[in-house]
């Protein structure tokens, strides 16, 4: 933990270096740090997962929780879409909205059809 906190410090100085002057071998650093700090990132990421999974006999309650976000999707919210239709009456009920869609866009083409290319005769 110690090496990610002093990369992340190492990182920002020479994001700050780069910023003032931009020079190649500012660039250099700047990027070296930044790959440095991702690695550690990664690796403590890795770690934390690897110990809570270790820990599931001692600590069942706590391997769910750290595990529940990624197992269920009950806390996600549903978005719920409306549509206000020409009669200035919100529609939130899905089928009405998705045929509302449907009419509007198949009848858009008569909108955009050239008026001679509809009155010529074979």
């Amino acid at each position: 933990m110690l090496k990610l906190i002093l990369a992340i410090r190492n990182k920002r100085k020479f994001a700050k270096l780069y910023a003032s002057s931009k020079t190649v071998e500012n660039y250099e650093l700047k990027k070296k740090y930044r790959n440095l700090v991702t690695k550690e990132r990664r690796k403590a990421i890795r770690e934390y997962w690897k110990k809570k999974s270790e820990n599931l006999n001692e600590s069942p309650r706590d391997f769910f929780n750290v595990f529940k976000p990624f197992l269920s999707n009950k806390t996600t919210m549903n978005n719920t879409i409306s549509l206000k239709t020409e009669d200035e009456v919100v529609e939130n009920n899905a089928d009405i909205v998705a045929n509302n869609f449907v009419d509007y866009f198949a009848n858009i083409s008569k909108t955009l059809v050239r008026p001679w290319i509809l009155t010529f005769n074979l």
